[in-house]
C-alpha cells in the first residue's frame, strides 16, 4: 500500500467527536510515517478521549496534552519519550493536523488544527494529515469563550475513533 516500502499500519482516517459536532481527520501516513502511526496508536488505545481542547489562538485549536497546560503528553514510541521525524508538508491554509514539537526537538501527542495559513509553524511543527470533514465544527471551537488562550468552559474531545 505504501510507496516508500514501509508497510501501512495505522488508521486512514480518525474522527474527533466534541460537544460541538465531528471533525474527521485524514491521515498522510505516506509523508508522516512516525506520526501516523503515533497518532494510531494513540486513538486505538483511547488517550485522546476526553481531553480538553487547551488552547485556542486565532491560529490554531490544540489538544493532546492531558494536563490541559500544553507542557505535558506521552508518544506511543520510543517508551513515551516522543521521535522525530521532518517531512516537506506545509501549513498552507485551514485545516491542517499538525504535531507541536516539545522543547526538546521531539513529538509526542500534542497536536493542532489550524485556522489559516501558518508558515511560520514550518519549521517546528510537523503536518500529518487534514480535516477531511467538520470544518464548519473546526471554526466552531475557535470562537468558544476563552480567558487569555484557555477556553473557559469544558471543550473536549468526548471520543477519538478511526477507521
Amino acid at each position: 500500500m505504501s510507496t516508500t516500502g514501509t508497510p501501512y499500519n495505522g488508521l486512514k482516517t480518525c474522527t474527533l467527536s466534541t460537544p460541538l459536532g465531528l471533525i474527521t481527520l485524514e491521515l498522510y501516513y505516506l509523508h508522516s510515517p512516525l506520526a501516523c502511526t503515533n497518532f494510531s496508536s494513540l486513538v486505538t488505545a483511547g488517550y485522546y478521549d476526553g481531553l480538553p481542547w487547551h488552547r485556542v489562538t486565532q491560529d490554531v485549536v490544540q489538544s493532546g496534552d492531558p494536563s490541559g497546560t500544553g507542557e505535558g503528553g506521552l508518544s506511543s514510541l520510543n517508551g513515551g519519550g516522543g521521535f522525530e521525524e521532518r517531512n516537506r508538508l506545509k501549513h498552507t491554509g485551514a485545516g491542517v493536523l499538525s504535531y507541536v514539537q516539545h522543547p526538546d526537538g521531539l513529538y509526542r501527542s500534542q497536536f493542532y488544527l489550524t485556522l489559516k495559513p501558518l508558515p511560520y509553524a514550518d519549521k517546528s511543527g510537523l503536518v500529518f494529515g487534514r480535516v477531511k470533514e467538520g470544518m464548519e465544527v473546526l471554526q466552531r471551537l475557535a470562537r468558544v469563550e476563552c480567558d487569555g488562550e484557555k477556553p473557559k468552559g469544558k471543550v473536549t474531545i468526548e471520543k477519538a475513533e478511526g477507521e
